[in-house]
């Protein structure tokens, strides 16, 4: 038997309201992000978002994610392309890309 979703509109109805008011609000600005559940990695991975951040990179049409713990010394070029909400109620980076070359 599949997995319950722990995610999504039909989970957490109001804080999707919220975030439609405000994707609502910037439409622009919306166009380039998405809401993503982190409860698999978390479950399934063991993945603590406080002490580890996602390394992503591109492989033909896959996008592979590893993770690391923060501070991890790898290459220098990758950007931030994902952002969690800390326990100080501020945006800190949570995901890091390889640059498509």
């Amino acid at each position: 038997m599949a997995e319950e979703n722990k995610c999504g509109p039909e989970t957490d109805a109001e804080f999707f309201k919220e975030l439609g008011a405000v994707f609502d609000k910037f439409p622009e600005a919306a166009q380039k992000y998405s809401i993503h559940c982190m409860s698999y990695e978390k479950d399934h991975l063991g993945v603590d978002f406080a002490k580890q951040i996602a390394i992503s990179r591109i492989e033909g049409n896959q996008m592979i994610t590893e993770f690391q713990d923060i501070g991890y010394d790898g290459p220098s070029a990758r950007f931030p392309c994902s952002w969690c909400r800390s326990e100080e109620k501020t945006f800190r980076g949570c995901g890091s890309c390889d640059p498509v070359t």
